[in-house]
C-alpha cells in the first residue's frame, strides 16, 4: 500500500521528481526508514534545516496515503496521486513553520523551491508556562495511577483546540514524571492557528517542559 502500488509510487514520484530520485527498492516501510536518509544524491550537512526536513518526509507520505485508503474504503472518497502528494507536503511544511529556525545558507536551490517556505522566528516563545488551577492530580490510586507506576517513563497527555480552523487556538495538556507524584500542567493561548499547527506546538511545548525536568524517557499519548 505505501510502496508499490501504482497509486502510492506515482505519489512518491511527484513528490521526488524535483530532485530526480526514485523511491529506493525496499521490503518494508521499517527498510525504507532506516536508509532514507542515504537515499539523498548530494550530502546534507548535520544540522541543516533540509536535513530534518527529508528526514521525515516519508513519514508524511505513508500517513497521508493511509488517511487516503481509509477515506476511500469507509467514505467513497476519491482523491487524485497529486491531491495526496500535495496534501502530504502542505502538511509537512505546516509542520516545519512551527520549528523556530535561522536562514539555513546551506540550501540548495532546488530545495529552497521544493520548500517554498521563508525561515522566520517563531511568534510565540516557548517558555511561558500557564498552570491552569481546576487542574489536578487525582485523588484516588485509580486505574491509569497504578499502571502508570509500573512503566517508569514520564508521561504526556497533551490536546488542541482551534475555533473556526484556523481560528482562536490553544493548546494545553498534563505531564506524569517518574519521581513519584511529581506532575506539571500547562495551557498555552496561541492566538489564530490551524489544528494542525497548535497540536504541533502542544506537543513541542510539553517535550520543552519535560527537557527543563531532566526527564530522559518518555512516552505521549495525543489524539490525533
Amino acid at each position: 500500500m505505501f510502496l508499490d502500488c501504482a497509486f502510492a509510487k506515482e505519489v512518491w514520484g511527484l513528490l521526488l521528481h524535483d530532485f530526480q530520485i526514485s523511491l529506493p527498492q525496499q521490503n518494508s516501510v521499517s527498510d525504507l526508514f532506516a536508509t532514507w536518509s542515504a537515499s539523498y544524491p548530494k550530502s546534507i550537512p548535520p544540522k541543516s534545516f533540509w536535513r530534518r526536513i527529508w528526514i521525515v518526509l516519508p513519514k508524511f507520505v505513508c500517513w497521508q496515503l493511509w488517511l487516503t485508503r481509509n477515506h476511500q474504503i469507509f467514505k467513497d472518497v476519491q482523491h487524485s496521486p497529486s491531491q495526496v502528494a500535495a496534501k502530504a507536503k502542505a502538511l509537512l511544511l505546516e509542520a516545519a513553520q512551527q520549528q523556530y529556525f535561522k536562514e539555513d545558507f546551506m540550501l540548495r536551490p532546488k530545495e529552497k523551491r521544493w520548500l517554498a517556505l521563508e525561515p522566520h522566528p517563531r511568534k510565540y516563545r516557548i517558555s511561558p508556562l500557564k498552570a491552569s488551577p481546576n487542574w489536578r492530580k487525582r485523588e484516588t490510586d485509580d486505574i491509569f495511577q497504578s499502571w502508570w507506576r509500573t512503566q517508569n517513563l514520564t508521561t504526556i497527555f497533551f490536546d488542541r483546540e482551534s475555533k473556526g480552523n484556523p481560528g482562536a487556538a490553544g493548546a494545553g495538556g498534563i505531564i506524569y514524571f517518574t519521581e513519584g507524584l511529581s506532575t506539571i500542567s500547562f495551557a498555552w493561548c496561541l492566538g489564530e492557528k490551524t489544528n494542525n499547527q497548535v497540536e504541533i506546538l502542544g506537543l513541542l511545548k510539553a517535550c520543552h517542559i519535560s527537557k527543563e525536568k531532566r526527564a530522559k524517557d518518555i512516552q505521549v499519548f495525543g489524539d490525533s
